[in-house]
């Protein structure tokens, strides 16, 4: 890590990759090979810029993760890069109210391949939408939050939450066009609530109920550790 101020600096890192893939379903997932064992060195550099200012529960400013990664291998339709950019923004509302924004946006090499580099997951982009039920080779999410801040007890305060989540994906070997076609999108949105534990740094608990915006009896509930973004 080089850091060119106090907010912003510049990383580098490698991992060596060991992967074994074994298909259990051929007839869900009819696609790709039977089975894979390979080997895969990834390179990553990025740039980040952090400009958020912490007030105890509360957020202002903005947040940026720019990434390019470069995945080698001795298999050729293994070989791909990516480049993706994370954009948070927070803004305090009088004295309860806090207001959250996240745009997620990225594109890769398209191959068609059943291990393109973005996913559809509940736990990473879209809240409701299930774990990794589709991938692509480019991703367009983003997230709306309001969080109110509620009550608190001893060490314990607890915020309240409404969001919206949304995002489409470009399938591998698609057109980038899929990405603003309406077919291709999904559309969640709920409500929640947040536990923090003031005795220790960052210990937030989370729940919350998301709802299909497209199909109203798809509903679920999401429990996690720590702010959604």
């Amino acid at each position: 890590m080089y850091w060119l101020n106090n907010r912003v600096y510049i990383k580098g890192e490698g991992k060596f990759i060991n992967e074994k893939y074994l298909k259990r379903e051929q007839e869900v997932y009819p696609q790709g090979v039977e089975e894979l064992k390979t080997n895969k060195l990834l390179l990553k550099t990025a740039l980040v810029s952090n400009f958020i200012n912490y007030d105890n529960i509360y957020l202002n400013g903005f947040y940026n993760y720019f990434s390019f990664e470069n995945i080698r291998s001795k298999k050729s339709y293994e070989r791909f890069i990516k480049i993706s950019n994370e954009f948070k923004l927070y803004k305090k509302i009088n004295l309860q109210g806090n207001f959250a924004f996240r745009l997620r946006t990225g594109i890769s090499s398209n191959q068609n391949s059943p291990f393109a580099s973005f996913v559809a997951d509940t736990y990473l982009n879209i809240r409701g939408v299930g774990d990794r039920i589709a991938r692509g080779t480019a991703e367009l999410a983003t997230n709306l939050e309001y969080r109110h801040y509620i009550n608190s007890y001893r060490s314990l305060k607890l915020t309240g939450v409404g969001f919206v989540d949304a995002g489409t994906w470009r399938n591998p070997a698609g057109k980038i066009k899929e990405l603003i076609e309406y077919d291709s999108a999904v559309f969640y949105s709920g409500i929640g609530v947040r536990v923090h534990l003031s005795k220790f740094y960052n210990s937030i608990f989370r729940l919350d109920y998301s709802v299909n915006l497209r199909d109203i009896n798809n509903r679920v509930l999401i429990f996690g550790v720590g702010q959604y973004f």
